[in-house]
């Protein structure tokens, strides 16, 4: 091996939040920068070995140990299946690889809360004519009247 060579490594952990690629020159430097970059405990991600001695003229996500864009993964022969930011899907001969879904559960819980806020019952107007408003956050449950 090469003194400045890296290797590629899919680097998971047991939930799948996070999977994706890691450039690196040992399996343990590519855990441990997942480790760190997500906020895990030491030896919660595993890193699988994908390419030997990968070389691009410059890694677009910084200096290894680093994350590998969809460029730099074109750059290595992989086909991109899906490119959206979260859910992207790449393949390298028979093996399909996709990102972990922790942004996909991101989106999906910002859709669910904007969808509960838009069925917020509507304003209700007092006799009076003038509609209740909430109090502070801390306490929605209480209504305040507008006199």
């Amino acid at each position: 091996m090469k003194k400045n060579s890296y290797h590629l490594y899919w680097v998971t952990d047991a939930d799948g939040a996070e999977d994706w690629f890691v450039a690196a020159r040992t399996p343990q430097s590519a855990s441990r920068f997942y480790e760190d970059y997500i906020g895990m405990d030491k030896n919660d991600a595993t890193a699988e070995l994908v390419l030997s001695n990968i070389e691009l003229p410059e890694f677009e996500c910084g200096s290894p140990p680093c994350w590998l864009s969809l460029n730099d993964l074109q750059a290595l022969g992989f086909t991109v299946l899906n490119p959206e930011p979260g859910l992207s899907t790449v393949t390298l001969g028979n093996r399909t690889f996709s990102e972990g879904y922790f942004e996909m559960l991101l989106r999906e819980g910002d859709r669910i809360a904007a969808a509960a806020r838009a069925k917020i019952e509507p304003m209700r107007i007092r006799c009076s004519g003038k509609p209740h408003v909430w109090c502070s956050p801390a306490s929605r449950m209480e209504k305040k009247w507008v006199s």
